[in-house]
């Protein structure tokens, strides 16, 4: 069974840009994008799960937003990253139970 370090951060269609989820749950997830969100934006989101494969799209809202600078020594000292905290507006049951059963393997 992978750990969940080995599935974090994947890549997603958010909104109009690309984004790596960096954590995921059934409310929604954490994701680093290159351009600023919001607080309050709507958008799409599109990703397919890590080894899983499972395609999910959703309508989303950005409910929080965070700079951080990144501190690893060896790559990207200094870089500040642009963090949301981003909630599904709403999933289908089908799709809530694809995520439910990717958390419950990759915690």
């Amino acid at each position: 069974m992978a750990t969940s370090d080995s599935v974090y951060p994947f890549a997603a269609q958010v909104g109009s840009q690309a984004g790596r989820i960096q954590k995921l749950n059934l409310r929604g997830f954490m994701c680093e994008t290159q351009k600023p969100l919001n607080v309050g934006d709507e958008f799409q989101v599109n990703f397919s799960l890590p080894i899983m494969g499972n395609r999910v799209m959703a309508p989303c809202i950005v409910v929080k937003t965070y700079d951080y600078i990144l501190s690893d020594k060896k790559i990207n000292q200094g870089k500040t990253s642009l963090l949301s905290e981003i909630h599904f507006k709403s999933i289908t049951s089908d799709v809530q139970k694809v995520l439910s059963e990717f958390l419950k393997r990759y915690k």
